[in-house]
């Protein structure tokens, strides 16, 4: 039936069918969740390389310990493997996020000196334990006095 130019019978073409819907729907849903998977491992490279940063500046942090402590106390800083676990501000936490193991060396020579290691690793997210390669610090002490000429 035509009335007034237009074919009533063809079929209504404004909305979307329910196909159309449910696979916008899917795709939507697909590039949501790639998202969000992206969004969750930049977090957690963020997380890592925070980590890994606190570790360094651990092991810094007990490097520069060394160097105050008299030359004769420095075997008091000996951390024996597995070593000790410690949080973010270096202190014992059985909790803490740092495995940190610090070695004291004598060394040989004319002068006396050691060498000082310090050794951090961090808690993984998997399984919470301390693998991998640890973050590293090392420094020779040692005992000679200063004189100033005046």
């Amino acid at each position: 039936m035509i009335a007034n130019g237009h074919d009533h019978r063809k079929a209504d073409t404004r909305g979307f069918t329910l196909v159309e819907v449910m696979v916008s729907s899917m795709i939507l849903a697909l590039f949501l969740s790639g998202a969000l998977a992206m969004l969750v491992q930049t977090t957690r490279t963020t997380e890592s390389v925070r980590r890994r940063t606190e570790a360094v500046s651990l092991a810094w942090s007990r490097v520069e310990r060394a160097r105050l402590v008299g030359f004769d106390a420095m075997e008091d800083l000996v951390e024996e493997a597995p070593g000790n676990v410690v949080n973010a501000a270096g202190l014992l936490d059985e909790n803490g996020l740092y495995r940190r193991v610090t070695s004291v060396e004598s060394l040989q020579g004319e002068l006396p000196a050691v060498r000082i290691r310090v050794d951090v690793w961090v808690r993984n997210f998997r399984d919470a334990a301390f693998d991998g390669v640890p973050e590293s610090m090392e420094t020779i002490i040692t005992n000679i006095s200063r004189t100033w000429d005046e």
